[in-house]
């Protein structure tokens, strides 16, 4: 009341000295109440700092209604103390360009702070503690019947783990059931450290060696590598392209364990996501459809455009791991590995990387360029010594000619004694001399894209490849054609081999409840032409529906369908078909993550990498939260 009395008659007066002394204060009041200020003593404000934070806490105001500096003060805005504080020390003592504005009316204070003012490790804003346990699951299960009998099996992938005291503690293992008997197969084991005031990463225990270089390596050992330095998702520069005559499973391995793994429909399909796969790594790509019948691909995937890519290092020491009944085998031999990345100005990056062993060395260049229009290009270089010497020369880039023309290349060149570390180290001697004939030689692939909106997209794509000892070169031509015909759609497709008949597509597709319907024509590999009929679209919701029936020239038919979608707790696949025949199947996919982090419970459809953020919304379940490139990941507590 006191204050509020003051200022309302010095406003009255204008703060004139003499008129407060003739009502009867002291000059020494008049001058206190000439600005709006604080009154001496702790106050509970709202703090605004540089118009972008602000906090709500209690802070000293000295005797002239100052904003006292405080270590809590300074804790609270992550500032730099450089010297102990004094007695009510003024901020802008310490940083003369800082501003201080008081609102005393509001109790709001603005501050305006320079950058060499924060503290950069107190700005990560890190709360140690807590843990999190997790679990990434991808289950697939399939039952068949028929003529032959019945048939069912069960796959699991897992990784648990463990979030605790800053080290990430992971695992991955593969449960497989069917006919021949249960089988378990634990692949890798690790515990990562990070240590941010080094930029640095330290794993320890079984794991995939991280690196463009490296090819993913499976070893035993000790892994030190930089924060941005991590194992690079593998895609293909020159997509695979084909057609299945029914809804068909995609499966993606490396060394013989299953990284990805998604659905087709019938119809077209072109594949240049590989999802959890690493780069440089021969990798196998299965293509079946609901028939059982397969088409499979060799690819080694590559980074793709080097535009992300950042400068880093990775070393490691160990030994080579090996898996299943190899296991059994003699004590692996240990080895030593390192690469180094730079990324250059204008979209440039280079790196070079080695392994020494005493059963093999290499040595690897690798070097990168691109532009803000997408246009790439990326070349390495091996050169490998073992129980013989060989090089391998590996070429890929996209180029977009125009808004309507881009072309991708794709190239890769082994010399007859050239082994990659994997074949070395995990075969017995004569083991790779007694297949050299069966060795590739090259491998090559082409894409062309053109598009306009009067004439439609037409695709072609080349792949060619040759072994050595075997003249017989393999040669695949695809070419596709689309057209939008107002809601209508029209696709073709030609596929050809010299490996195999000759396969042709057409179809017309048109909107119908939510969805699209499309007829098609095919004629497969066996010279039988299909006449079939598909739908697909949402049904409610996340989920979406697909219903196929088909027949072909010898009568028979086959139906299928199939119901899926990304809940807020799982992802979810199920799928069955029946052939005239008397075959009949049934399918089930599922994947997604669960875990529990500091007694709070999570779910989510997707997989959760090393960093587990649960962010919980009072009041509201799973709420969408996005993410890099877009995605985004439903959380539910």
């Amino acid at each position: 009341m006191l204050s509020a009395l003051l200022m309302a008659r010095a406003d009255a007066a204008g703060f004139d000295v003499k008129t407060l002394e003739n009502l009867g204060y002291n000059a020494d009041i008049a001058a206190f109440f000439s600005t709006s200020r604080f009154l001496p003593g702790v106050q509970r404000v709202t703090l605004e700092v540089n118009a972008a934070q602000r906090y709500q806490e209690e802070v000293r105001f000295g005797q002239e209604g100052e904003l006292c500096l405080e270590a809590r003060l300074a804790d609270t805005l992550h500032l730099r103390l450089t010297s102990p504080l004094g007695d009510c020390e003024r901020i802008e003592s310490r940083w003369p360009q800082a501003q201080v504005r008081v609102f005393p009316g509001t109790f709001r204070v603005e501050l305006t702070l320079p950058e060499e003012a924060f503290d950069p490790d107190k700005l990560r804003s890190e709360q140690r503690g807590g843990y999190a346990v997790m679990l990434n699951y991808d289950l697939y299960g399939n039952r068949m019947q028929g003529s032959y009998g019945n048939q069912q099996s069960w796959q699991a992938m897992l990784e648990p783990g463990l979030n605790i005291s800053n080290w990430v503690i992971r695992n991955r293992s593969s449960y497989s059931k069917s006919e021949f008997g249960d089988r378990l197969d634990v692949y890798e084991t690790s515990a990562t450290r990070d240590f941010p005031h080094w930029g640095a990463l330290v794993q320890v225990g079984e794991f995939s060696v991280g690196g463009a270089l490296s090819g993913g390596l499976p070893i035993t050992g000790l892994q030190l590598s930089s924060e941005r330095f991590q194992l690079s998702h593998a895609t293909l520069a020159v997509p695979l392209l084909g057609s299945v005559s029914s809804q068909a499973t995609v499966e993606v391995k490396q060394y013989g364990q299953v990284m990805y793994r998604t659905l087709l429909p019938a119809g077209p399909f072109t594949l240049d996501n590989l999802g959890q796969a690493a780069t440089g790594v021969e990798t196998q790509v299965t293509v079946t459809d609901a028939d059982g019948f397969q088409q499979h691909f060799t690819v080694t995937p590559g980074l793709g455009d080097e535009q992300g890519q950042q400068s880093g290092y990775q070393l490691a020491v160990g030994r080579y791991r090996l898996q299943g009944r190899q296991q059994n085998q003699a004590s692996p031999p240990a080895l030593l590995m390192g690469e180094k990345q730079f990324s250059l100005s204008g979209f440039r990056q280079i790196g070079m990387g080695g392994m020494l062993s005493a059963k093999y060395q290499r040595v690897a260049w690798q070097g990168g360029l691109g532009d803000k229009l997408g246009n790439w290009l990326s070349a390495n270089a091996v050169y490998s010594r073992g129980r013989q010497q060989g090089m391998q020369l590996d070429a890929q880039g996209r180029l977009t000619v125009s808004r309507s023309f881009s072309l991708s290349l794709t190239g890769q060149y082994r010399t007859l004694g050239f082994l990659n570390a994997d074949e070395s180290l995990r075969q017995p001697t004569g083991w790779a001399e007694a297949r050299m004939g069966s060795r590739l030689h090259y491998t090559g692939g082409l894409a062309v894209s053109w598009n306009t909106p009067a004439w439609g997209v037409f695709t072609y794509s080349l792949s060619h490849e040759r072994y050595y000892r075997d003249n017989t070169p393999g040669w695949g031509h695809t070419l596709a054609y689309g057209k939008s015909l107002g809601a209508a759609s029209l696709n073709l497709s030609l596929q050809s081999s010299s490996r195999s008949q000759p396969t042709l597509y057409a179809g017309v597709s048109l909107p119908l409840g939510g969805g699209r319907v499309n007829s098609r024509l095919q004629q497969r590999r066996n010279k039988q032409m299909t006449l079939g009929s598909s739908w697909q679209g949402d049904v409610r919701g996340p989920l979406k529906g697909y219903l196929d029936i088909a027949r072909d020239s010898s009568g028979d038919y086959q139906t299928s369908g199939n119901l899926s979608g990304n809940t807020a707790y799982t992802r979810l696949s199920l799928g069955a078909s029946r052939s005239s025949q008397g075959s009949f199947s049934q399918s089930l996919l599922s994947s997604g993550s669960m875990g529990v982090a500091n007694n709070t419970w999570v779910m989510s459809p997707q997989r959760v990498g090393d960093t587990l953020i649960v962010v919980s919304v009072p009041g509201y379940a799973g709420t969408r939260i996005t993410g890099v490139g877009g995605r985004y990941h439903r959380f539910c507590r």
